[in-house]
């Protein structure tokens, strides 16, 4: 973790105001409360996503002509790459913010915000000052016809909107690990749901294309100033003297930790993406389409489920801080539990339902099968249990071990989906992923498990071994039924749906000791509530 990080468990800060103490005692017990807080409002804000980029598709193409649009998504593509250059500092100040703060070094608290808000301004305005500068030039370097009206005002907006959201998630995050989320993550919804509100008024009063940008940077601007007071007020309840400032070796400290998340993401978006390039390229943009409609649903319920082991990052970084290694362990065996019931449970909806949902979604012409259907189902339940490996490892701060699980996955996906999908096409793609996808969650298996006392660890992964068998069963039983009797509309699939997922739920808590333990005695999130303050 470097010196600093060093220096944060060797020497915590004595000489505090007591005033101060006494605000950063009253932040411990939160940890509970951001859990749950988190947890409700990224699912909030993982809605208010798909109403902008799927729902309200069509009102776009109400008032902007195709060509526009297309130009629009090709600036959009642009503003995401943008992202990979924030130096991973935004997860990590969540991390390291929490992990101070445990561990009560309240000094090196301040210099980290301090230096961080310092480098990450700098960024942000240099971003900002070079797409203004060359977006004049962008229509011709992206082929796209030079009299779309008002292209460049776009861009130059979406890059100051960029440029902003380095500072927006930054802040925020530095938030969160203090325990503070309420101000970002209720700000944040807030904030998109105006953008939404400003790009539909905007559309309807001739802005064309401006705005979307437009509505997007309102929703930042308020964010970002929601964001900026809340954490002054935080600074002001009486940090050390001489902790607000910038310090250099504090800084390329937390670079030296970024970098490896630069990488980790840098893999993670080529993991992603790279499947439909290689698609394009080995055979047919059709089949792009039908790849990606066949995996959407699996996608989607997988966001949902990993927005839990996010939302427990910041109270597991400060266990760690704290050095409270038996609540860590409880907490993280919990975790792994539940994520691979919910991982499982998953699956099955989406093997035995997707086919229908995707009939009644676009047409059963772009389902990809039983077998590719199975495969992203399959690769869905890793990257469940993959995620939530992947938050305990980041809140110890072993950035090292996830940039090489990164970096490996994305290495064997793309190797094995060129050759596995010239000789089994979609099939090929699908199961490179799932490869990629064990090999991952043996590397992390292996380096988390020096983390665990060995005899608690295999009697709770026992349990978990018994819960998927049984679930295994169930889908074995559900199978031929849905087979039978398919879902004919929305309203049966949805009622399907539930109804799969209530009765395996009730059967794990009816038949399974340490699942009826989490859910009824504790009801999950009162369960880690307890183990977390």
């Amino acid at each position: 973790m470097g010196t600093c990080h060093g220096e944060v468990l060797k020497a915590p800060d004595l000489e505090i105001p007591a005033f101060f103490l006494d605000a950063m005692e009253n932040t411990v017990p939160k940890r509970r409360r951001t859990t749950w807080f988190l947890f409700f409002s990224h699912q909030a804000l993982l809605i208010c996503a798909m109403v902008r980029t799927l729902v309200l598709v069509p009102v776009y193409l109400r008032f902007i002509s195709e060509e526009t649009f297309g130009a629009w998504l090709a600036i959009s593509g642009a503003m995401a790459i943008l992202g990979l250059a924030d130096f991973g500092l935004p997860g990590l100040m969540m991390q390291r913010i929490a992990h101070l703060l445990g561990a009560r070094s309240f000094k090196l608290l301040g210099r980290t915000v301090v230096s961080a808000l310092v480098f990450v301004s700098g960024l942000a305005g240099f971003l900002i000052l070079l797409m203004w500068t060359v977006s004049p030039w962008l229509p011709g370097w992206f082929k796209l016809a030079q009299d779309i009206p008002d292209l460049v005002l776009a861009f130059r907006l979406a890059a100051v909107d960029a440029g902003l959201l380095l500072l927006v998630f930054t802040t925020g995050d530095i938030l969160v690990g203090w325990h503070h989320p309420r101000p970002y993550m209720a700000g944040q919804a807030f904030s998109q749901g105006l953008g939404i509100m400003v790009t539909l008024a905007g559309l309807y009063r001739g802005w064309g294309v401006v705005a979307l940008p437009g509505g997007l940077l309102t929703g930042t601007l308020l964010t970002l100033a929601v964001n900026l007071t809340s954490l002054g007020g935080l600074l002001r309840q009486g940090l050390p003297q001489g902790s607000l400032r910038f310090d250099f070796p504090v800084l390329r400290d937390v670079l030296k930790s970024a970098s490896y998340l630069v990488v980790t993401r840098a893999c993670r978006v080529l993991a992603f993406r790279a499947q439909g390039v290689i698609i394009l390229t080995l055979i047919s943009a059709p089949a792009v389409v039908v790849f990606e409609v066949t995996r959407r649903a699996a996608l989607t319920v997988g966001d949902m489920v990993n927005r839990l082991p996010m939302s427990l990052l910041p109270g597991l970084a400060h266990l760690k801080g704290s050095q409270e290694e038996v609540k860590f362990q409880k907490i993280a065996m919990s975790l792994l539990l539940t994520a691979g019931v919910a991982g499982f449970l998953s699956e099955g909806g989406v093997f035995l339902f997707n086919r229908e949902f995707v009939r009644l979604w676009v047409g059963e012409a772009f389902y990809g099968g039983a077998g590719l259907n199975f495969l992203v189902a399959l690769g869905m339940l890793l990257s469940i249990v993959n995620a939530a490996l992947f938050n305990l490892i980041f809140a110890r701060g072993n950035f090292g071990l996830i940039t090489l699980v990164s970096l490996v996955e994305a290495m064997l996906l793309v190797s094995l989906a060129v050759l596995w999908g010239s000789i089994w096409n979609l099939e090929g793609v699908a199961l490179a992923a799932v490869v990629g996808g064990l090999v991952a969650l043996s590397i992390q298996g292996l380096g988390i498990q020096k983390y665990f006392d060995l005899p608690f660890a295999r009697s709770q992964l026992a349990q978990m071994g018994k819960g998927l068998g049984m679930l295994t069963l169930y889908l074995l039983v559900a199978l031929p039924l849905t087979v039978k009797w398919p879902p004919q509309g929305w309203w049966q699939l949805s009622l399907g749906a539930a109804s799969y997922l209530l009765a395996g739920s009730l059967m794990l808590v009816s038949c399974n000791s340490q699942v009826r333990q989490l859910v009824v005695a504790h009801f999950t999130f009162g369960r880690w509530g307890r183990l977390l303050t």
